[in-house]
């Protein structure tokens, strides 16, 4: 299946990874999934075992067409200068620079650090800013600096920020170059690199665009006659032509694309053309074609074209994850697949149903030919929910897709970790690497289930029984022929597995042929004791290992806790002397071998972490096979082990190892049983020379409560090479080497006299000795440390908690303590002492606490004194800065009525009204108030005196918290809304503020009608009774009582309030008419026409006027806004708010309740 261009996801794998890379390709995640989306570049690998390490490398994929080529710099790299040298050591001594062929930063990088340090700048302003201060680092002119044009800010979740520029040079884009701007989450620079080219002319073009593309199309266009280009346009620099040069069938080719680019090289910039020919349905060539010479300097097909995959599981089994689409077919040796089935070199695998161990058409799954090879199968489970087994359709070619997907994985990692063609692995063809061919695993699924009740295996007596619950590999003897590995299904009370389906299995199966054709040139003899248990053993240290998981079999049992071995391989319970506990039985005895082997893989992860340990381990595994001898015993296999470490690349560890076997009684004098032994000899002993020895150099003799200083550096590391010591003393002789892990540890005692100490030291392999040596102590003082924290934030008249502690190496001794506030004013306050429980020698420590209050912020020298029995003091001191707090101001809004949702105190002009705030400080301090009446007018400042008739001092004498009302008088002369300020400071500069809307309206008047307010507005001849300030006013009252205006119907001027207030007789509509009325009664409220909540309406026609104004306005402005209202309920609306409004005139509010 192809892929367009712009979708294309290849992933291609490097020549040579680096160990770190390939290491962690074999953790706990990597290791389990084959690589996604992966490449190959060749039709067969050539990478050796000792190349890729400890696992299994994904070729690239190959793509049709013409061949790439690239005449750019013709191997020419720029010098680097010992400007850009000095440049680079001058960010610091730890900077990695690796240098492109232009001369430039290809990475830039500290290895300890970041390149910047933190900044509040934008991320793209700290990158052009990096690249603007080393420009000469990066051959950046003024010029070239600002031609780096961002494409790409991303920032992921840790607040790493990524960058990505592109460069042109003189207008014109440079080819294939980039730049990579990484910065941490404190927008620090971590990484520099790319592509950059330096800064240089672009040459001036000599070749037309029609002229290079009549080039490009004569290198790559399949047909033999070739027109002469056709323009179709130009778009931002991009000039389209006519495709006639693909090939004919195809009828939708894309338009031939020119661009004009820069190409650098290591001797400056090429001006070339940038043409995109498509061609084929899998050729689409980008060519650079010289816009001088018209040479073709680089041609490249954009199709790629897809390896066979199938959609798998690629963990350990089902009950790990869901099937992964599009996993590539691929590996060591390129494609898996030879055919249309799953079928290749390294393994047929087909469905067995009755054991013919043939692989009939169909038996295995029939997909299209290269390069369509897709085993896209859904598995579906219908044996393990319903009992069903599937022999035909997707649901079994997923089945047999997955055992041969697990086959091929395993066939690919073993081989990576030294299970070749010389190893005598299976594959049919060996590539003339060695070994014989022609022996690829038959991998068979389902094998033996016949119709269900077929009887095709036997039980222990000979007994034929329906084949469930088991698997098997025959390696079919030795190299050059094909084994066969059978996976039945299992039916373990009522849970239904197909082992085809379950990894652990497969690998264990597979590792038997391992085992079989490393040692034992076939299978492994498994009839004696002792080499049956170590083939178990081996798969399943195997499987475990490589799928991070110490539960074997956990998918077939469904045990996760101890699966189908009935125990967890981390458990660390069976040894060497358990053999044959239960009789002589190989799943059982093989337990002891698969748990030493992952103490083994626990050690080196310990010592060298997760993906290497394990890495290393898997890799000694197999080396240990290549070293143990044909029928095996477990002391043979220890040996194997060993030498395979020995010979193994990298750092030993044979110390390690012989600690670990030694855990597990298989230590040095363990006997070279024979494989058929039921009664091991077992050993804890470990090699004299893998042995550190402890050494304690004399100490001083010094008072108690000093610190006293030990050495262990005397002491010596053994072990393996390059090992360390690790140090564990006992300081307070109780027996636990918990007091330190220093070579050189310090210790404090607690009382005189002559005490003994203890080192043990263990090297990184494991092993351990102890020491001992005495040290004399003699008398020495307490000491009291005051403890900050609790003073850090100390407030005005907050109660303060003083504490402190004290150490006094006399533990016999009782303490007294006192707190000094460090003020004149304040008394020395007895301090609480609680002394810690301790036990002879440990120093007697314990805590002092009090609490004060400073009244008033200032600076203040507060100090702790304890005092032994023995008269010995001592005190501490601290500077304790107390901080002043701001007042906290509430204007009363107790008679504020709440409109729309603001509180609003309402009252008529010249009214005179007392408004009052509550002000509070909890510190001694003066207060100053002074209210903000909004209309231009302030009350004078008032002062309130802590301690009048004086002001308070810097530092007040008295804890007096404030708490006062500040009251005040005034009436505002015109009907208006006004905004009322109150403040108030203390003598410290602490200040608040409060503020409260006022609505003033005008003396109480006569209702007017809407011709009036329509008059005051917009009238010309006769005289007004307002100024525009007053109506100004009114409109502002209004804005802030509607919620009509000015929310749906804008009256905020009184041009807008004039187009109100006049309806129109022939524009005239029911909401028109509605907001005539309800304007002119918020004017006639402002006016003082009408009390906020006067009775105006009759609403129950009882002859009782019961409706305030508020309540009618308010009912009048809900139909109003309502959009379903119909223009008989918006007239009658108005109806009512006129009858209101003309009321002093017309009718009287009674008969206004007619209309309701």
């Amino acid at each position: 299946m192809q892929q367009r261009p712009a979708h294309a996801r290849i992933q291609l794998a490097a020549a040579v990874l680096p160990i770190a890379l390939l290491t962690s390709a074999l953790s706990a995640g990597a290791a389990l999934a084959a690589p996604q989306s992966t490449a190959r570049t060749t039709s067969q690998a050539t990478s050796t075992p000792a190349a890729q390490a400890y696992g299994p490398v994904a070729a690239a994929k190959s793509h049709d067409g013409l061949p790439d080529l690239d005449r750019r710099t013709a191997g020419k790299v720029a010098p680097i200068t010992a400007e850009q040298t000095r440049e680079a050591a001058s960010l610091g001594d730890q900077i990695e620079v690796g240098w492109s062929e232009f001369g430039t930063p290809r990475s830039l990088r500290s290895r300890t650090g970041t390149l910047t340090g933190p900044s509040k700048a934008a991320p793209d302003t700290i990158a052009r800013g990096f690249l603007a201060d080393h420009a000469d680092l990066f051959k950046q002119d003024a010029a070239g600096l600002a031609g780096f044009r961002l494409t790409m800010q991303d920032q992921d979740s840790s607040g790493a920020t990524f960058l990505r520029y592109k460069q042109s040079q003189d207008g014109v884009d440079v080819h294939g170059s980039s730049l990579l701007v990484v910065l941490d989450s404190e927008e620090r620079i971590i990484l520099v690199g790319g592509t950059v080219a330096p800064s240089a002319d672009v040459p001036a073009q000599k070749l037309s665009a029609d002229a290079a593309v009549a080039k490009a199309v004569a290198d790559v266009s399949p047909r033999q006659a070739k027109a002469a280009p056709r323009r179709l346009g130009t778009n931002r620099g991009t000039t389209t032509f006519a495709n006639t040069y693909a090939v004919p069938d195809m009828k939708d080719a894309d338009p031939v694309k020119a661009e004009l680019v820069a190409v650098p090289t290591a001797n400056g910039n090429r001006t070339a053309w940038r043409v995109m020919t498509e061609v084929a349905s899998n050729a689409e060539y980008e060519s650079l074609v010289d816009a001088n010479t018209g040479e073709v300097i680089f041609r490249k097909n954009q199709w790629f074209n897809e390896g066979p995959h199938g959609l798998v599981h690629t963990g350990d089994d089902p009950e790990a994850g869901g099937q992964v689409a599009d996993v590539p077919f691929t590996g060591v040796d390129g494609s898996w697949v030879a055919g249309e089935t799953t079928a290749g070199n390294n393994t047929n695998t087909f469905q067995d149903l009755f054991d013919d161990e043939t692989p009939h058409a169909a038996d295995q799954p029939d997909t299209d030919p290269a390069p369509n090879q897709h085993f896209d199968y859904t598995w579906t489970d219908t044996w393990g929910l319903n009992g069903v087994l599937p022999t035909t359709g997707a649901s079994r070619d997923a089945v047999v897709t997955q055992l041969f997907y697990y086959t091929n994985w395993y066939h690919d990692y073993s081989y990576n970790l030294g299970f070749t063609e010389t190893a005598r692995n299976f594959q049919e063809d060996n590539f003339g690497r060695g070994g014989t061919g022609s022996d690829g695993v038959s991998a068979e699924a389902d094998d033996s289930y016949g119709d269900g009740t077929s009887k095709l295996c036997t039980d222990s007596a000979n007994t034929p029984i329906v084949c469930r619950n088991n698997a098997n590999f025959n390696a079919n003897g030795a190299d050059g022929t094909n084994p066969r590995m059978q996976m039945y299904v299992g039916d373990d009370n009522g849970r239904r597995t197909q082992r085809a389906m379950n990894r652990d299995t497969v690998i264990h199966e597979y590792t038997h042929g391992i085992t079989g054709r490393i040692i034992s040139d076939g299978n492994l003899d498994g009839s004696d004791v002792q080499s049956g248990a170590l083939g178990e053993g081996w798969s399943d240290a195997f499987a475990t290992s490589i799928n991070n998981d110490p539960v074997y079999g956990e998918y077939n049992n469904g045990n996760y806790t101890t699966g189908i071995r009935g125990v967890a391989y981390d458990s660390d319970n069976l040894e060497y002397g358990d053999l044959c506990d239960d009789g002589c039985q190989v799943h059982n005895d093989g337990r002891i071998w698969a748990m030493a082997m992952w103490e083994e893989r626990a050690a080196l992860i310990q010592k060298y972490g997760a993906a290497t340990g394990k890495a290393m381990h898997e890799k000694l595994l197999m080396l240990g096979l290549k070293n143990t001898v044909d029928t095996p015993s477990f002391h043979d296999a220890r040996t194997g082990y060993l030498v395979a470490d020995q010979v193994n690349p990298g750092p030993d560890n044979q110390c390690l190892i012989w600690r670990v076997f030694a855990d597990n009684e298989l230590g040095v004098t363990a006997g070279p049983d024979a494989d058929d032994d039921s009664t091991p000899t077992v050993s804890t002993a470990t090699p004299a020379t893998c042995r550190p020895t402890a050494t304690i150099a004399a100490p001083p003799t010094l008072p108690e409560g000093s610190v006293v200083g030990f050495n262990g550096t005397g002491s010596t590391v053994a072990g393996d090479a390059g090992d360390s010591l690790a140090y564990a003393w006992d300081l307070d002789n109780d027996g636990q080497f918990d007091d330190s892990t220093s070579a050189t540890p310090a210790w404090t005692f607690g009382d005189n006299g002559t005490y003994t100490v203890r080192l043990r030291v263990t090297n990184t392999a494991g092993y351990t000795h102890t020491t001992s040596r005495s040290v004399t102590v003699t008398n020495a003082l307490p000491v009291v440390t005051i403890d900050p924290n609790q003073l850090a934030t100390a407030i005005e008249n907050n109660s303060l908690t003083v504490k402190a502690t004290y150490t006094d190496p006399g533990w016999l001794d009782t303490f007294t303590a006192s707190v000094n506030p460090g003020s004149p004013y304040l008394p020395v306050v007895p301090a609480a002492v609680a002394a810690n429980p301790t036990a002879p020698p440990a120093p007697a420590t314990g805590q002092v606490q009090a609490s004060i209050t400073y009244g008033d912020n200032g600076s203040y020298t507060l100090s702790v004194n304890v005092s032994d029995d023995d008269g010995g003091t001592d005190s501490d001191t601290l500077q304790v800065t107390v901080s002043n707090k701001n007042p906290l101001a509430t204007i009363d809004e107790s008679n504020a009525i709440m409109i729309n949702g603001v509180p609003t105190i309402f009252a008529d002009a010249g009214q005179p009204i007392q408004l009052s705030a509550n002000v509070t400080d909890p510190g001694s301090d003066d207060l100053s108030s002074q209210w903000n009446w909004g209309d231009g007018n302030l009350s004078p400042v008032v002062k309130n005196r802590v301690n009048p008739p004086n002001d308070d001092p810097a530092n007040s004498p008295t804890v007096q918290p404030r708490n006062i009302v500040a009251a005040d008088t005034h009436a505002w002369a015109k009907a208006c809304m006004y905004d009322v300020g109150f403040s108030v400071t203390d003598d410290d500069g602490g200040a608040a503020a409060d503020s409260v809307k006022v609505l003033i309206t005008g003396p109480p008047k006569k209702s007017q009608g809407n011709g009036y307010w329509l008059h005051q507005f917009e009238g010309i001849l006769l005289p007004k009774d307002f100024t525009n300030a007053e109506l100004d006013c009114y409109l502002k009252v209004t804005g802030h009582l509607s919620k009509v205006f000015n929310e749906t119907r804008d009256a905020s001027t009184r041009d807008k309030a004039g187009d109100v207030l006049t309806p129109g007789l022939l524009t005239s509509t029911p909401k028109k008419r509605l907001d005539t009325q309800l304007l002119t009664g918020w004017l006639n409220f402002a006016n003082g026409g009408v009390e906020y909540n006067e009775a105006v309406v009759d609403s129950n026609n009882n002859g009782q006027v019961d409706q305030g104004f508020a309540t009618v306005i308010a009912n009048a402005e809900a139909v109003r806004n309502n959009p379903a209202a119909t223009g008989a309920q918006l007239d009658k609306q108005a109806k009512i708010l006129s009858c209101v409004n003309e009321r002093d005139y017309l009718l009287p509010p009674l008969l206004c309740s007619l209309l309701m």
